[in-house]
Formats: structure tokens, sequence, C-alpha cells
């Protein structure tokens, strides 16, 4: 479940908070949303409040701009700037619609949140967001991977198999709920339940915590679960006008790497851990190096949202070399042990990982909203 707030006007925003001052922030709306959902305070740092355009779809699924808001903005004040943002980033001055969205924070590394949700509430947000970025593509997974997770959401919601009532095809109205549609072609749909109801009936026994705590756990494995996504294309759209764009490419940023989805293929053109990528930047293009250092490979993505990519990336790096540097410390204390060094020189910031060096050029602080 992603909680979707569809607010337009000051008056409705202080009506949710109960403020008097009708000065929300968006820490306030986010503790307020814990509250109702009973969400506990410790977990609630797992979370953030989104801004969030207008989606196209399941079939082109992503809005036109998402942004994490910082704990004290005011939500009064964003109205006032979402126009700008999207035109900024998004090339875009009409269909302006938006929602708040409370969803998982940016950059929370897997290994804390699988550790930190134990409540069936926290643990069916998770869900719910994963769920959504596997049905639109955002998360491309094989069909028989599709098969599994739908044998967890069907036990999950429907309780046990019972081969006494069951009958071929009960499950056809609600196929595309539970297998990305995108996967349509793989099998007919009675093949698609077929299968489906084999992986089903091995799960007889669990509760529906446990299902969604299997699902979270089997897309955890993927290297772009948690990724922030942003959009790009790969050649230059028509006029330099990014609405106008051929390709439809999103690129994902989490605690670990940089990941780029082809969207209309429903495929991972690359995915990689900070200690393999090296990147340049400007405000309307991001080139990305890879893999190798001695073969490495290209990739050229043309996105307005260059520098909020760079942004991100550049804060999972920080945090990085703060539990780095926690940890060389630790090891210190211990005696011995490598070190891994941050170099910052007047034009760029070296980051070696390990013997890997890599160099990310302008990095500016004020890219984000």
């Amino acid at each position: 479940m992603i909680m979707w707030l569809a607010l337009s006007k000051w008056k409705e925003i202080c009506k949710i908070v109960n403020v008097k001052d009708r000065h929300p922030t968006a820490d306030l709306l986010k503790k307020v949303i814990c509250e109702k959902e009973m969400i506990d305070p410790k977990v609630s740092k797992l979370f953030a409040l989104w801004m969030v355009g207008k989606d196209l779809g399941i079939n082109i699924s992503f809005a036109k701009l998402e942004l994490r808001l910082r704990p004290r903005m005011n939500l009064i004040r964003v109205f006032n700037k979402w126009k700008r943002w999207c035109e900024k980033y998004a090339h875009n001055t009409t269909d302006l619609d938006f929602r708040f969205v409370f969803r998982r924070e940016a950059l929370i590394d897997r290994d804390i949140e699988a550790k930190s949700i134990k409540d069936e509430t926290t643990m069916k947000l998770m869900f719910g967001e994963a769920r959504v970025n596997i049905m639109r593509g955002r998360y491309p997974c094989s069909p028989q991977d599709a098969i599994i997770l739908a044998s967890y959401i069907l036990q999950a919601v429907k309780g046990n198999f019972d081969h006494d009532s069951y009958r071929p095809g009960q499950y056809l109205d609600g196929l595309w709920n539970i297998v990305p549609q995108y996967l349509s072609r793989v099998y007919n749909p009675k093949e698609w339940e077929n299968r489906i109801v084999l992986e089903y009936e091995k799960l007889i026994g669990l509760d529906s915590k446990q299902c969604y705590n299997l699902y979270l756990n089997y897309v955890r494995q993927w290297s772009i679960y948690g990724s922030t996504w942003l959009q790009a294309c790969l050649t230059v759209p028509q006029d330099g006008f990014f609405e106008r764009r051929k390709e439809h490419i999103l690129v994902g940023v989490n605690a670990d790497g940089i990941h780029v989805v082809d969207l209309d293929k429903k495929s991972v053109l690359m995915s990689e851990s900070f200690d393999n990528l090296a990147w340049d930047v400007s405000a309307d293009r991001l080139d990305l190096e890879y893999g190798p250092e001695d073969k490495p490979s290209y990739i050229t993505l043309i996105t307005p949202q260059a520098l909020l990519i760079d942004d991100l990336a550049s804060k999972a790096i920080s945090i990085i070399e703060s539990l780095d540097e926690i940890e060389r410390v630790k090891t210190n204390l211990h005696g011995g042990g490598q070190r891994r060094a941050t170099i910052v020189g007047p034009d760029a910031v070296r980051h070696e990982f390990m013997g890997s060096p890599r160099i990310s050029y302008s990095r500016p602080s004020n890219a984000t909203a």
C-alpha cells in the first residue's frame, strides 16, 4: 500500500495535520501519517514524504517528476515551486497535477531495512511499493520471478490453497493484477494460472505477514531494489524538448549504485555498484563509465534531471564513506587493517574504494528540491 494524498489547497493540508499556525512541514505531515497508521517512530526513519507528478500509466510507468521533500520544507511553499521544478527538470509546464506520497526513504540500506521491519503494517507498506515497481516495469523481472511473486500475493490475500474448491480459470480475472502485463505474451492466461498454482499450493500454512516478508526478501536480492527513479533518454529529443523524447529510460539510484532501465523494453541496460562507476555531469547530460577500468563500457543519458541524479549519487557515496570511516576507526582501534581513502582535489572528488578510484565532476549541492 502506498499512501497517495491528493492535496490542492493549503486549507486541506492544515486540516490533515491539524496545526493552528497553518505552516505545515513535510516532517509534520509524515508524523501524522505514522501516528494514524501506528508506525513505530523508530521505523518511521525508513519513510519520507515525496512530491510526485502525474503518472502516465502502467505501460509508460513513470511520473513526470518525483522529488523527496526535506523534513522542514513548508508544504504551502512547495505548491508555488512545483511549476518551476517541472519546467526545470521535466521541460513540462502543463499537466502540473501532483500528489504527496508517503513511501520509502531514499538511500536506505536494504539490510538495515530488513532488520528494522518487524510489524505487518510497515512490511505491507514496503511490499506495496515493491509490488508497484514490479508491475510497472521499474523492477524488470523474469517469468519465473513473476510466478513466484504472484504465488506469495495469492497466499497473502486469499489464504491457503483449497484443492477441493479450486476450479481451473478462477484466478484469470485478476491475473494481470498479480503478474506484470508486459509478460502476458510469454504464456497464455491458462498456462500462467497453472504455473502460479503449482507454486501457490506449496505455501499452505503461511500467514500474510510471512508472505509479505518472503516477497520482500525475494526482491531485495535484486541490485535495483530501493532505487529512486529519474527520467532520461538515449538520444537528443526533437528540438531539445524532453517531453518529445523517443525513448523512456529510468535512472535508479540506491544505496549501492546506479541502475539504468529501458521502460519500453522492460530490461536493465546497466546496473553497477559505485566502486565500478565514474561519471561526468552537466545540466542536461550524464556520461557513465562502468565495468573494469582496463576495459570500461560507456552510456550517455540525456536528461534535465542529470544534476538530481548526480546529487543523489554523491550523497550515497558520502554515506558509504562515512560508514567506511567508522569501520576504519574501529579497525585501527583493534590494530592494523586497510584504509579506504577519500582524496579531495580542487576540481573533482575522487572516491577510492579498495584500489578502485573513480571521479565525478561538478557536484552542485543545490540540485535537489
